[in-house]
């Protein structure tokens, strides 16, 4: 019981259950301070880094993460063990995101079939490839990764959202009972993951009111908005300040790191807001801003590549996060998280 060693390793095991455990919560800021007492415990534990890494994208920290990641895999090395296998498949797939996440496509695919190599079947990382495609324009080659996820693992709620997402932006009316089944089918999904889905149904029934109405919209970004942490804290600061000022309010929504839109989508998902909300002043505001239409016939294609606007997008950010919230970070997105080491 006196070991030292054998303390240092039990306390970093205890730290890293304590930081899968608040990740699963979406405590995303204890995650972040176990994951980072593991690391400082041991710089060199992979599973410690992939756990750091994993909470930095939560929460934006995009360059950090990768930090932490390609540390992780510098530890692992070219382990040829299983263990070390699904270690490196796991930090290649969370390297492809944080890329991703930065927009930086082809890093991402490069990651991806990284981990693919070391995990062919790998879900995750599949999706990822996905996302990249889709954001990249390639929505038929995304659409086949994920209908092939589906396949072979049919009850995976991300790829059904991640699915709806595409058929949303090309404008398929289609979306609406894919993202049906991804609400519904929520096994393994976290709370913001099920608040997305909502919120692109209620985009998907507002574009084809003939499917549902603009009262199941309404209800469904209602359920989002109750579900989505980081949108929460976004309309907030839309009721509180930016209510009067649509493009502003447009920006913050795209940058949500968790909730992808174009800027079509985001003014679209605006209107919804301010119609289920009851926000008369938003609501006038959109109206006289052009924004308050309804949608029909090319209009539907208003999630589409297509109605991007030729504003550059916003870094992505988490505005969910205590020490900042609903301030967007400057530079490279990283946030002051006060690390307790140089990761």
């Amino acid at each position: 019981g006196s070991d030292p060693s054998a303390r240092r390793n039990l306390q970093l095991r205890l730290h890293c259950a304590q930081a899968t455990a608040s990740l699963a919560r979406e405590d995303n800021s204890k995650a972040l301070a176990g994951a980072s007492e593991a690391v400082r415990l041991d710089a060199s534990d992979p599973r410690a880094l992939n756990l750091l890494g994993k909470a930095r994208i939560r929460v934006a920290e995009y360059p950090a993460a990768l930090r932490a990641l390609n540390a992780s895999l510098d530890a692992i090395g070219n382990g040829s063990s299983s263990d070390s296998k699904r270690l490196r498949a796991t930090a290649h797939s969370l390297c492809a995101q944080a890329h991703e996440r930065l927009r930086q496509y082809p890093q991402a695919l490069e990651q991806v079939q990284k981990a693919l190599q070391a995990s062919p079947q790998l879900s995750s990382a599949r999706i990822v490839r996905a996302m990249a495609l889709q954001q990249s324009g390639q929505s038929s080659e995304a659409e086949v990764e994920l209908e092939a996820v589906l396949q072979r693992d049919p009850t995976n709620a991300l790829a059904h959202l991640q699915l709806g997402y595409a058929q949303l932006s090309r404008g398929d009316p289609c979306a609406a009972s894919t993202l049906e089944g991804a609400a519904a089918d929520a096994t393994g999904a976290s709370r913001s993951e099920l608040g997305a889905a909502k919120v692109y149904l209620a985009l998907s029934l507002d574009a084809f009111p003939e499917r549902g109405g603009t009262r199941q919209a309404d209800m469904c970004v209602k359920e989002g908005l109750s579900l989505h942490r980081n949108l929460q804290h976004v309309w907030k600061e839309i009721e509180n300040g930016l209510a009067s000022k649509p493009t502003a309010a447009v920006q913050r929504l795209r940058g949500i790191c968790d909730l992808d839109l174009t800027s079509g989508q985001a003014r679209q998902l605006l209107k919804v807001l301010a119609r289920a909300m009851g926000n008369a002043a938003l609501a006038r505001t959109l109206a006289g801003a052009g924004a308050g239409g309804g949608l029909n016939g090319s209009q539907r294609q208003l999630g589409g590549a297509a109605s991007r606007g030729p504003s550059v997008p916003p870094n992505r950010w988490a505005p969910g996060v205590p020490s900042g919230a609903c301030t967007p970070p400057a530079g490279d997105g990283r946030r002051n998280s006060l690390p307790p080491n140089r990761w």
